[in-house]
């Protein structure tokens, strides 16, 4: 597979391009991907032979969507030139893919986003999107997490995580989303705390201080977690009667998710 020049094109001709026509770039990148690698999902009519597989992986790409499937929609017609719907719709072709297959993908996934003339803040990691952020802490309070979550025990945990990381990621776009992308990542520590204490009829307020000596630690980390809840719930009721709540800086939800992440870390190093 081509590999990307150290220096890409439009960087040694200084060409500019903004965030817009990089996401549509990459979505055209992707069509033809899928067009080359699965042209029966780019086809109205399926070929012969293929006639399961194509329904059975464009009725993935629908559900994940939640649109109506049409045997006569094709791969394109589901994104609409929409660069978080073609997030969605990969992540959800993923899943239908063989072990090898689904090895290739990532790799045409990676270069795809490798190709892009500036930073779309996305990686690809088993399966999904996330945002990118700092490095080191990605990779212990996200990925470290995700990876432990994914046994069945905390299913109630890994659900609201995951949407709060695709919330974060969509809030490049529309701020509104940091708003939600705070409240699923709230509710994902407040189901981390009542799998930790065994106290599932109990809010993660209620939880509070039993969740930090479960954890084995100090009342500054109790402080830590009540402002965390303080925070948390400017957000939470903002659906409710009142003004509009304003969405918080990009900067501050990022933190936000780190900082769940590291309780979330904690409680998992504290039951195993």
């Amino acid at each position: 597979m081509a590999r990307r020049s150290p220096t890409s094109f439009h960087s040694r001709f200084d060409i500019q391009v903004d965030r817009e026509t990089a996401e549509n770039h990459f979505i055209n990148r992707v069509i033809n991907f899928i067009s080359f690698k699965y042209p029966f999902l780019q086809e109205a009519t399926a070929r012969t032979g293929y006639e399961r597989l194509r329904n059975h992986q464009l009725l993935a790409i629908a559900n994940s969507l939640g649109e109506r499937f049409n045997k006569g929609i094709i791969f394109a017609a589901y994104v609409r030139e929409d660069f978080f719907r073609c997030l969605q719709a990969l992540e959800s072709l993923y899943p239908t893919l063989g072990e090898q297959e689904g090895t290739q993908f990532t790799e045409q996934l990676e270069f795809i986003i490798s190709q892009a003339e500036v930073d779309l803040g996305i990686r690809w990691k088993n399966g999904n999107f996330l945002p990118t952020g700092a490095k080191l802490l990605d990779e212990a309070l996200v990925n470290a997490n995700l990876h432990w979550l994914s046994g069945p025990s905390y299913q109630n945990v890994l659900a609201p995580f995951q949407k709060g990381l695709s919330e974060f990621l969509q809030g490049q776009r529309d701020p509104n989303k940091l708003i939600d992308a705070v409240r699923d990542m709230y509710e994902a520590l407040e189901a981390m705390a009542k799998v930790t204490t065994g106290r599932t009829n109990k809010d993660l307020s209620a939880n509070r201080q039993l969740f930090v000596s479960k954890l084995g630690l100090s009342n500054y980390y109790a402080k830590m977690l009540s402002d965390y809840i303080d925070y948390a719930c400017k957000f939470r009721h903002a659906l409710e009667a009142g003004p509009p709540r304003t969405p918080p800086p990009f900067q501050e939800v990022e933190a936000f998710i780190y900082t769940t992440g590291l309780f979330i870390r904690l409680a998992l190093q504290s039951t195993t």
